[in-house]
């Protein structure tokens, strides 16, 4: 029996090599060995799409000449596909390898994209056509106790709902070449029969954003301020003046004297001396708590780095992106904010930890969320493709840890380097090369550091008490105008005290 495990890059497959046992090169897209999953196991690496939609001329080559509008517009009888050149080792290692399995488990990134990607694989190489046993893993961290959970054989699942998401992200792909293909050659022409040359690019996302931005900046030209008039007022007394609110708010639209409308609604309440009675018609107090918000999806990652550090959403996606590879954060590109059962319970055991790690020894203390209340945060669905961003098992040295970790690893190659020098063969030589690769460390940046902060902390905030406050409400009734103030009085920051704190700096 054979089972082959099909990753979507090269680094993540040698991450599952090493994780599940296999020996490897630094540089392998492939390797065997025996595993849990089997005695014969192969992990095999595409490298992203493997695959893409042939050019317009090769279905005719009458479709090369981009000024002739006649062809338009072009519609493939049936699309067609081609192994990029620059990969295509990779394709025919991967379909030699497949034909072989009698297990496949498709192990590529848990979204639609790492869906297409292997379907596109297995059916190009005709491996769909024959009778294999396909399972889906669910990838959520790349370190070791994850990808061993991620194969375990009770969280692996049928492909069916893979192959619905590689339906969509095909469908997407062919209605961009679609649109890219035609409407890009007829705008290009017609541009150019107004004057304007130039190649001009017409696509599914770019042109519905610049038609959103063209649209916007048209309502901002076009925008001219209408007054808004409010009903407020003050009781004084000796120690703190309450300011009073009324729902009533005349809008200006142009058409209307919003001013005079207003004055009318004054004289007929009575509203115009500048001393009144009223009567309290309703005094409010209640004790209030409110739990922690669901843990952070890909969206509210972006937010939180631009509230705490002021980072643009492409600095986050990339630093999130790296988190994720050197294994201290789940997978980035979430859609939910729920983790499951075994997330939970390993944040709590390691609490102390990541608090260290962030340098925030001994500031909180664990607290211990009622079974009830934690339905709140966590799926039952076991092996979830959609999962929070949180970090993972593999906790992040300090800067004082890491610098040993650097003094370590820095006499472990000069070690290396050594043997290296003095091999006498290739075999000794190909092991030291990658022993050397092996100790060659890359240092952690200020941005994963930062990042990995607010993920630490925004988690750890599950692991809180309530956050407890009294609200207060006061309403008070003058001429049959009804107007309140409403207050809040802090208890207890809870979970609020571990969040991260804004802070307003520019873009490194």
């Amino acid at each position: 029996m054979t089972t082959v495990i099909l990753a979507e890059k090269k680094d993540q497959g040698r991450k599952y090599m090493t994780y599940l046992g296999i020996k490897h090169s630094s540089t392998a897209s492939m390797a065997s060995g025996s595993t849990f999953l089997d005695p014969n196991t192969i992990v095999v690496s595409a490298s992203g799409h493997l695959i893409k939609l042939q050019e317009p001329e090769y279905y005719d080559s009458t479709y090369e000449d981009r000024d002739n509008m006649s062809i338009l517009p072009l519609i493939p009888p049936k699309f067609a596909y081609e192994v990029s050149p620059e990969t295509k080792f990779l394709f025919y290692q991967a379909k030699k390898e497949l034909k072989k399995a009698d297990t496949i488990i498709i192990a590529t990134d848990n979204d639609y994209e790492g869906g297409a990607i292997a379907f596109n694989i297995l059916w190009l190489s005709g491996i769909l056509s024959l009778n294999k046993h396909i399972l889906r893993s669910y990838p959520t961290a790349m370190e070791k106790k994850a990808i061993i959970r991620q194969f375990q054989k009770e969280r692996l699942k049928p492909i069916d709902e893979t192959w619905r998401q590689a339906s969509a992200a095909i469908a997407r792909s062919r209605s961009d070449w679609l649109i890219g293909m035609n409407l890009s050659r007829l705008y290009t022409h017609e541009l150019y029969q107004l004057g304007i040359p130039g190649n001009f690019a017409v696509g599914r996302v770019i042109t519905a954003t610049l038609s959103l931005i063209c649209s916007w900046y048209e309502q901002i030209n076009k925008f001219h301020e209408e007054p808004i008039y409010e009903m407020e007022g003050t009781i004084k007394n000796s120690n703190d003046p309450i300011t009073l609110k009324s729902k009533v708010r005349i809008v200006g639209d142009g058409k209307r004297d919003a001013k005079q409308e207003y004055l009318r609604l004054l004289k007929q309440h009575k509203l115009l001396q500048k001393q009144m009675i009223g009567k309290v018609s309703q005094v409010e107090s209640q004790t209030k708590k409110t739990m922690p918000p669901i843990l952070m999806t890909k969206g509210d990652l972006y937010k939180e780095m631009k509230e705490a550090c002021g980072w643009t959403q492409k600095k986050t996606e990339d630093t999130m992106q790296i988190n994720y590879e050197r294994g201290y954060q789940t997978y980035p590109r979430t859609d939910s904010g729920l983790i499951d059962e075994e997330e939970y319970d390993y944040m709590g055991d390691l609490f102390d930890q990541y608090l260290h790690a962030v340098g925030l020894d001994n500031s909180f203390k664990k607290y211990d969320m009622p079974e009830s209340l934690k339905k709140k945060y966590i799926t039952n669905s076991d092996g979830s493709p959609h999962l929070a961003i949180i970090p993972t098992e593999k906790v992040m040295p300090t800067p004082d840890e890491e610098k040993r970790i650097i003094e370590k690893f820095k006499a472990l190659k000069q070690k290396a380097e050594d043997e290296k020098k003095a091999a006498t063969n290739k075999t000794d030589k190909e092991k030291a090369e990658e022993l050397i690769k092996k100790y060659t460390y890359v240092p952690l940046t200020k941005a994963q550091r930062e990042m990995y902060k607010v993920v630490v902390q925004r988690s750890l905030s599950i692991f809180q008490p309530p956050y407890e406050y009294v609200s207060n409400k006061l309403v008070v009734d003058i001429n049959n105008i009804a107007f309140s103030a409403q207050n809040t009085s802090k208890i207890n920051d809870g979970w609020r005290a571990i969040l991260p704190k804004s802070k307003k700096r520019s873009e490194n």
